[in-house]
């Protein structure tokens, strides 16, 4: 007991350790940057999130104030424009300590900083807990991510709820199990209704454990496969329910699916000679269907037909402008008057932007390179590659704000680091769940071969590895064996993942006449150490 209070302490006093040191970045760089006291709720989506919140702990339930034409303009009405996870987190944040967006960014500050002490976990998963440290303190200093505190957006959960699916996903495919894959459904309904590409991002992580489940566990993978299911529909049924019903018509998770159609697929935008954002948003054609809507559900509507309407008129155009939200997703900021000035997401600041875009294509090249160097291992890497994969894609095609790369700034912060590690073969085992059989050399003089050897040494941290022999036939020599002790030892408290494991191996069945090969079988048992 005492031994594994230890081994507990010992992994978490670096993740810790960078919590702490990521909280003193944050509020650092809110303090160095002007605008200390500005009000973090006061522009962008950051209005109708602090709104949201307002009106629940007022009593008011999830509305706000109707913007567009009718006979209800200025009302109070229930809302679908925004997810609710965020809103539902301010709330209950004032709640606690009354209405005040300080609170909120102090909030934003523990949850940006709690990310990159999880980053230390998922790296202890990936690549052992040097990378770990490194991953969690550059993602500490990292602006990109630091800099979505200035504002009370969702970047900042979201960002949270997607590296906890990562460490989830990387337990599921070491061992898929049914209970472990519920608790990664509820994360993803999380996902769900924290953003609203969030849906694809589900989706492709789904199946992607679908696949696992069923190299893994073959006829097995249905209950698998039936409580992730599970754990995404119990949060994401009810709410698509409830905001179909008050609304008027189906909502997939949120109605600002219309007005994203109709602002990034505008003729408008290919105008470059405009005043507009080169693929931006085509603000007045937006306020122009929301002021003549009724309700929420025809400016859903309405603002789906007319984006709809322009790519499917003008299929060239709309390739364009995706090239142009392309340009937007892997550069930062930039508009059609130049690099300078710098848009404001999500930064009133000039400085942090620079930041952001000098430490942006920093981590690239190197993220290109450790994927590159773990180019052998893919399947351990595969959910953070899908992460990015999904969020680029549906930010190329939805809009690239540059602020909607920050949940995937992690992934490539992450992969900036893995240039340090050595190439592992991924074997040739069907199933993710186990390692790869390990095959002794050849036995000759009852001396095992040293690569067999250095890898036990390395997993059972210097436990002791025997030759035996069997009678042979006849009376002749014994046929050389090599046997794996049963015996205790101490983990490591800095190990990435239990030690312990069993390992599908060949029977080690005699040597043939005239071979000598020989197979390793051996189990590792976790036994706790007597007499400590």
């Amino acid at each position: 007991m005492l031994c594994e209070h230890v081994g507990v302490t010992g992994r978490l006093r670096l993740p810790l350790l960078v919590f702490a040191v990521a909280c003193l970045v944050r509020v650092a760089a809110i303090a160095w940057f002007p605008g200390f006291d500005d009000d973090p709720s006061a522009q962008g989506d950051a209005i109708d999130y602090h709104a949201l919140a307002v009106h629940m702990t007022q009593g008011r339930g999830y509305t706000l104030a109707w913007q567009g034409g009718g006979a209800h303009h200025g009302e109070l009405r229930f809302t679908a424009l925004r997810p609710p996870v965020w809103p539902l987190t301010l709330a209950a944040l004032y709640e606690a300590t009354g209405v005040s967006p300080g609170a909120a960014r102090l909030l934003l500050v523990a949850l940006d900083a709690a990310t990159c002490a999880l980053l230390v976990v998922l790296g202890r998963m990936l690549a052992g807990p040097k990378v770990g440290a490194v991953a969690g303190f550059a993602a500490a200093a990292y602006p990109p991510l630091w800099i979505n505190v200035f504002r009370l957006h969702s970047d900042v959960l979201f960002t949270l709820i997607v590296v906890a699916a990562l460490c989830i996903a990387e337990r599921l495919r070491q061992r898929p199990g049914a209970r472990l894959a519920a608790a990664f459904g509820l994360v993803l309904g999380l996902l769900t209704l924290t953003r609203p590409n969030g849906v694809f991002l589900a989706a492709v992580l789904a199946a992607w454990l679908g696949w696992v489940a069923w190299r893994a566990l073959r006829a097995g993978a249905v209950p698998v496969m039936a409580a992730a299911a599970s754990g995404v529909l119990l949060l994401v049924v009810p709410w698509v329910a409830l905001a179909s019903a008050r609304v008027g018509a189906f909502v997939p998770i949120t109605t600002q699916g219309g007005p994203v159609l109709a602002g990034y697929y505008s003729p408008r935008l290919l105008d470059y000679g405009g005043t507009n954002y080169w693929g931006a948003w085509d603000v007045d054609r937006v306020g122009r269907i929301l002021h003549a809507a009724p309700d929420e559900a025809t400016y859903l509507r309405r603002g789906q037909q007319a984006g709809l309407h322009f790519i499917r008129d003008h299929p060239g155009g709309a390739g364009e402008l995706v090239g142009l939200h392309t340009l937007r997703y892997f550069d930062l900021y930039w508009q059609q008057g130049g690099r300078l000035p710098l848009l404001w997401f999500p930064s009133v600041w000039r400085a942090a932007n620079v930041l952001a875009v000098l430490a942006w294509w920093i981590a690239a090249p190197l993220a290109l390179v450790g994927l590159w160097r773990v180019r052998a291992a893919p399947g351990r890497w595969a959910p953070a590659l899908l992460v990015f994969a999904t969020l680029a894609a549906s930010s190329l095609l939805l809009g690239a704000t540059p602020r909607l790369r920050s949940p995937s700034e992690p992934v490539v912060a992450r992969k900036s680091l893995s240039f340090r590690v050595a190439p592992v073969s991924s074997g040739n085992s069907k199933s993710p769940t186990t390692s790869p059989t390990f095959m002794a050399g050849n036995l000759q003089g009852g001396v095992a071969s040293r690569p067999v050897g250095g890898i036990l040494s390395a997993l059972a941290g210097g436990v002791a590895i025997h030759l035996c022999g069997l009678p042979g036939e006849s009376g002749g020599p014994p046929f050389p064996r090599l046997a794996l002790l049963r015996v205790g030892f101490a983990e490591p408290p800095g190990s990435p993942r239990a030690l312990v494991r069993s390992y599908r191996t060949v029977s080690p069945l005699p040597v043939p006449e005239g071979h000598r090969r020989s197979v390793l079988c051996g189990t590792f048992l976790r036994v706790a150490p007597t007499g400590r």
